[in-house]
């Protein structure tokens, strides 16, 4: 598959972290949605975030000139030099936090960075009509115990990297 990682405007890059595309179509991806006859749901969800262009549907057929060319994944992917590459997560998981917009991998980068961490999950269900409420799930290292100067920790190190509004 013609996979590149790119930045936001649109170039490749080679050993920083940047969106996962596909250049040219490959087999997995879908001709189109059902109910979606004028393609608006496939060029939302893949090929709307770089400079339109006469993009192509990966089974032929123009999806017009509001498409992009190139095929969006979502997710984040780091090429290395040596043409190895690492996944890191979705890129297209947006929480909006009283008006302040984050991926959750930057949260997941933060909370992660502590040494008693393995790995997180956070879940904003404040689109449920209810009020704001984001729980966030740890994994942590074999032996240890989430206790309350823990959590204390957590808190801070998202509240210090990323903002105050972030703090599960």
């Amino acid at each position: 598959a013609a996979v590149e990682a790119w930045d936001e405007q649109g170039r490749p890059i080679i050993d920083a972290v940047g969106e996962l595309v596909c250049t040219q179509p490959l087999p997995s991806m879908p001709l189109y949605f059902v109910g979606d006859p004028h393609h608006e749901r496939l060029i939302g969800s893949y090929f709307d975030m770089y400079p339109p262009g006469q993009g192509r549907r990966p089974g032929g057929g123009d999806l017009g000139p509001e498409a992009g060319a190139v095929w969006r994944h979502g997710d984040w992917l780091r090429i290395f030099p040596d043409g190895s590459c690492v996944i890191y997560g979705r890129s297209d998981a947006t929480i909006n936090r009283h008006g302040l917009r984050m991926g959750t991998s930057e949260l997941y980068s933060a909370v992660e960075a502590l040494p008693e961490v393995l790995d997180s999950l956070v879940v904003d269900l404040e689109y449920l009509g209810r009020p704001s409420y984001m729980p966030l799930f740890v994994v942590l290292r074999p032996g240890l115990t989430l206790d309350e100067a823990l959590r204390e920790r957590i808190r801070q190190v998202v509240r210090e990297s990323l903002s105050p509004r972030f703090v599960p």
